[in-house]
């Protein structure tokens, strides 16, 4: 900000504003792009249009450790699943534009997320195997499911 006397009031109202925790953290999502939330219709989960949270994770198929922002190198969809259920079915038909991993983190806030290739959370779930919201966020974001060839 330049300087002078026509600005201190506002400089010191600002000092103050940023020492209050859910301030700052506000500011700092909103500048950060963090705080962005897109509509994801149905899924009514907290998390859903959000960025998916950073976690560390253990991948169950090796026992590697990664995290929520590797998964997404290279830039394509993955359905995260932290408990068994019936997603990975669900989403086959997309093997070609998403990855599913199945992991174990601290603390999990969904059982299972479905995460765009920008990191927002498309769909998740806490507990119900809602393979219908799922289905309907794989093609909302992924398009039709390719088909497999009859044999």
């Amino acid at each position: 900000m330049l300087g002078g006397p026509e600005i201190d009031a506002l400089r010191a109202m600002l000092a103050e504003l940023l020492a209050v925790e859910r301030v700052n953290r506000r500011l700092a999502e909103e500048v950060s792009g963090i705080g962005i939330r897109y509509d994801m219709g149905q899924c009514g989960h907290a998390l859903a249009g959000r960025r998916m949270p950073y976690r560390t994770l253990r991948i169950l198929s090796g026992g590697a450790r990664s995290d929520t922002l590797r998964l997404l190198r290279p830039p394509r969809g993955v359905l995260l699943m932290l408990v068994d259920g019936p997603w990975a079915s669900v989403a086959e038909g997309w093997r070609d534009r998403i990855d599913i991993v199945r992991a174990e983190t601290e603390n999990p806030q969904v059982t299972c997320a479905m995460i765009r290739s920008d990191g927002h959370v498309a769909w998740a779930t806490s507990g119900d195997p809602d393979a219908g919201g799922l289905l309907a966020a794989l093609t909302r974001c992924f398009g039709l499911p390719r088909h497999r060839k009859r044999q």
